[in-house]
């Protein structure tokens, strides 16, 4: 006869929910750490407890709504606004009712076009792109058959592996007219990685 006092089971050892062991507390998540860098936020963090509230920008059914996150209190608060009453829940803006909760029903006719960290991310990134570009281009015409000079001499080498290490090898003797594009694309993710080492990049609040 077995005593059921020493038989184990997942809903009775701490940290184990539906047969899975969750990481105990304390120890190191990686998961919750991944996610902290590339989760998408309506804040964005700068350093310590400081961060920069981004535009809510949400189109309803009944019209458009627009305010500053900060509004949210970073998710403590709920905003009233003409329209809908939002409360920010895991960082996603929801409609709720007078007492708190989801409105689902509300909540289906609201779209969120917010300006949040990563759409903002992503203009900071066409920015530096665009003057790169514009910067290297003005450069070659203005130095035509000449040796490239300062900041020019430091992006060709790369223009040349594209071209030389991606484009004729994969693409032969039509290569040209795709340069625009594998550059762009290079490029894009080239700074895009380069941005995410910084730590007001790769940090949300």
């Amino acid at each position: 006869m077995t005593d059921s006092s020493t038989v184990n089971t997942d809903a009775q050892i701490p940290g184990v929910e539906n047969g899975e062991h969750k990481p105990e507390e304390g120890k190191f998540d990686p998961t919750a750490a991944i996610m902290e860098h590339i989760a998408d936020s309506h804040y964005w963090h700068l350093w310590g407890e400081t961060s920069f509230p981004l535009p809510v920008i949400l189109i309803t059914d009944k019209g458009v709504d627009l305010f500053s996150s900060s509004k949210f209190n970073h998710g403590e608060d709920a905003y009233q606004s003409n329209h809908y009453t939002y409360k920010l829940i895991e960082d996603q803006v929801f409609a709720v009712d007078a007492a708190g909760a989801v409105d689902k029903e509300a909540s289906s006719h609201v779209y969120d076009f917010s300006i949040t960290k990563n759409v903002a991310s992503t203009w900071i990134s066409i920015i530096i792109l665009l003057l790169i570009f514009t910067s290297v281009s003005s450069a070659y015409k203005k130095r035509i058959g000449k040796a490239p000079k300062g900041f020019q001499s430091l992006i060709e080498p790369i223009i040349i592996f594209v071209r030389d290490d991606i484009a004729i090898p994969n693409i032969g003797y039509k290569y040209a007219k795709f340069m625009p594009l594998l550059l762009t694309l290079f490029f894009f993710i080239w700074i895009n990685n380069l941005l995410g080492l910084l730590p007001i990049f790769s940090r949300r609040s």
